[in-house]
């Protein structure tokens, strides 16, 4: 649910010394057979609008019945909305809850208007995208959600719920920190910064073939979930969601990730400002996060008053099928106690 970008931008991130897992000997036939076939599974699970003004068109996706009470998901650095999955969005409609998946500022389908793109250093802050997530939620005409955010998502979860409380039921922050840039919780593993440049050795920072892009999407993703291996369906799962979202006009802005950079480093700690919150907030982390660690969420936790923690064992920075359904599960139990 974060870019690989990321990890290679001077995000100075926290990382754990494992190895990325080695593809199967078979993958570029794999990868070959699977954009030789005429369709890919769809991946849209509701319906598609956009919302704009004079600056920007935001794209998001309506899933389930809308007379429900509603929960917004937000998602990551230089991630598109599609990245919450079926199988964690599917519980929560099954649970008779509406739910928004919307691509973020430079992402996915989300469009600047013409002119209106920032230019030279002129750079938007996770204020800015809180503020896109309430202009779905008045499109929708939804006075309140429940707002989910992932990663990066979860600091512009934090924003909107510090800035618009009156727009939040409750909040879920997930793999998430306070503030990404804490010298008391940040370092760089060695091991993990040399593994990445023989990433970028071997397919190059944008790949230029759709072969090499789906092996280093691959890589990435099973070494932010901790896959020991990645097996013949990843590569093909890679491959079709690689083929979908270029069929489908997901294509992020060139310059998302600087953008993206830049709106995490100038929105700063928001420690103190946590403390303002009353709404129930729901924490949940993976023990073992290569990119945000766990201690994240601990500390900012300290400043949070009407909270509840939950730390997944093992699980890494992006959740596999099984925790993604953990997670549903502890959303819904967590909205369904604070309804009463």
């Amino acid at each position: 649910m974060i870019s690989f970008t990321a990890l290679t931008l001077s995000l100075n991130s926290c990382f754990s010394s494992k190895h990325i897992p080695a593809l199967p000997s078979n993958a570029n036939a794999l990868i070959e057979t699977t954009a030789q076939k005429a369709t890919t599974p769809n991946w849209h699970l509701g319906k598609l609008d956009t919302v704009c003004n004079e600056e920007l068109c935001i794209h998001y996706e309506s899933i389930g019945n809308e007379k429900n009470p509603t929960i917004l998901l937000i998602m990551g650095y230089g991630t598109s909305g599609l990245a919450w999955t079926t199988d964690l969005i599917q519980p929560l409609v099954e649970a008779s809850y509406h739910v928004v998946r919307f691509d973020n500022r430079d992402t996915g389908r989300t469009r600047w208007q013409a002119g209106k793109a920032p230019k030279n250093r002129q750079f938007y802050d996770l204020s800015d995208m809180a503020k896109d997530a309430c202009r779905i939620l008045d499109k929708l005409r939804k006075d309140k959600a429940h707002i989910v955010g992932i990663s990066m998502g979860g600091m512009i979860a934090q924003h909107l719920a510090i800035n618009h409380p009156d727009r939040v039921h409750t909040l879920t922050s997930i793999s998430s920190t306070g503030y990404y840039f804490d010298p008391k919780l940040v370092s760089v593993s060695g091991k993990v910064i040399m593994e990445n440049a023989k990433l970028i050795a071997k397919y190059g920072i944008n790949p230029k073939s759709f072969t090499k892009e789906v092996k280093k999407r691959a890589s990435t993703v099973s070494f932010l979930r901790n896959d020991e291996i990645i097996d013949e369906e990843m590569v093909v799962f890679t491959a079709q969601r690689l083929l979908f979202k270029q069929q489908n006009n997901y294509l992020n802005n060139p310059k998302v990730d600087k953008r993206h950079s830049k709106a995490i480093r100038k929105s700063g700690s928001r420690y103190q400002q946590l403390n303002s919150l009353r709404m129930p907030v729901l924490l949940i982390h993976g023990t073992n996060d290569v990119l945000v660690w766990h201690q994240h969420t601990e500390k900012y936790a300290q400043f949070i008053i009407n909270k509840k923690e939950v730390y997944i064992e093992d699980m890494g920075h992006i959740p596999t099928i099984e925790e993604e359904k953990r997670i549903s599960t502890e959303i819904v139990q967590f909205i369904e106690e604070h309804k009463r």
